[in-house]
């Protein structure tokens, strides 16, 4: 296949032709000159890296170039910059894209002659591209994930021929924990098969830790092994000494702040007969009461019961640690653990 060669002067004149002709298209008259001057300047310096070589710099210039005018004459050579990267596959797509142009009948010749250049050179491209067909063996194709360079190959491609490009190629199928994977290169035009084979059968969801532990037909399951009693008591012992100074600590405030209180009403309500003024202070004064007596007798109950089970729990996998249930109990005078064999 022969693509046509330019040196950057004459290359980018076209582009200066391509970008502002006589006759463009009706979307492209109405591209303001700022527009039109950067995808120019953007086809300029596509047109030097692909001179130079740099092919994948030469795609990115002329396909923003192309989004800036969309001309079948500038986006052929995005096509092109992707073919000689060696993207075939990109590039046979892009053609079809140009070939299916639709121009306008007063459309410039150069335009014409991009779209059926298009078609000509994505035939040719067909012809260079090689295939690949993956093939799953020993587990259904549908609960195994294939990917294909990295990329995840969807279930209908599975078993189907496809167009990849030439070059290194990684195929992997993964089934749970089984991977099973390939390593092929392929030329220009060549089609090669590859099978993935899984044994072993369908993967299971939890495993025995060991043929020995599994129980003989009929004999009865053991039970799980118990949690440790001791653990648990300890955290619940430890939970109560932090609620239970939580707690003294809300009872010693709320205390200091009734304390307070009182000592304004003692001034102000000689012989405990208060004017209107003080009822409020002494509705507030026996809330904080009531509060710092539930805390203070609350808070000494849950600490001191927290503290026993912390000093008492005992050791793991101790007898009395199997058997011990635990039930907590609250009460207008404070509250508790109480334990049980």
């Amino acid at each position: 296949m022969s693509i046509p060669s330019l040196r950057p002067s004459v290359l980018a004149f076209g582009w200066c032709l391509a970008v502002a002709g006589a006759a463009p298209p009706a979307h492209a008259q109405e591209l303001d000159p700022q527009t039109r001057s950067a995808a120019r300047e953007l086809a300029t310096e596509g047109s030097a890296l692909y001179q130079q070589g740099d092919f994948e710099g030469a795609y990115d210039r002329f396909n923003r170039a192309d989004l800036l005018v969309q001309k079948p004459n500038v986006g052929i050579w995005a096509a092109r910059s992707l073919l000689r990267a060696g993207h075939l596959v990109e590039a046979s797509e892009r053609y079809r894209e140009l070939e299916r142009t639709a121009l306008p009948d007063a459309a410039p010749p150069d335009q014409l002659q991009a779209v059926q250049d298009a078609a000509r050179e994505r035939r040719e491209v067909l012809a260079r591209l090689p295939s690949i067909k993956i093939v799953v063996q020993g587990a259904d194709p549908s609960s195994v994930f294939v990917s294909l360079d990295g990329k995840l190959v969807k279930p209908a491609l599975i078993g189907a021929k496809q167009p990849v490009n030439p070059g290194k190629l990684l195929v992997k199928g993964v089934r749970g924990e089984q991977v099973v994977q390939a390593s092929i290169e392929l030329l220009e035009g060549q089609f090669r098969e590859v099978r993935l084979v899984f044994t072993g059968g369908a993967p299971r969801a939890a495993a025995p830790a060991s043929p020995a532990a599994a129980p003989k037909s009929g004999a009865a399951l053991s039970a799980p092994p118990r949690a440790d009693r001791g653990a648990n008591l300890r955290l619940v012992g430890f939970i109560g000494l932090g609620v239970g100074g939580a707690a003294l600590a809300t009872g010693a405030l709320f205390s200091g702040l009734a304390a307070s209180d009182e000592s304004d009403l003692d001034r102000g309500c000689p012989s405990r007969r208060c004017a209107p003024e003080f009822h409020d202070l002494n509705g507030s004064y026996g809330t904080k009461k009531t509060i710092a007596s539930v805390g203070l007798i609350g808070g000494a109950v849950l600490a001191g019961a927290g503290a026993v089970l912390v000093l008492t729990a005992p050791a793991r996998g101790s007898a009395a640690s199997a058997g011990l249930q635990l039930r907590g109990y609250m009460s207008a005078s404070g509250g508790g653990v109480l334990g049980a064999f």
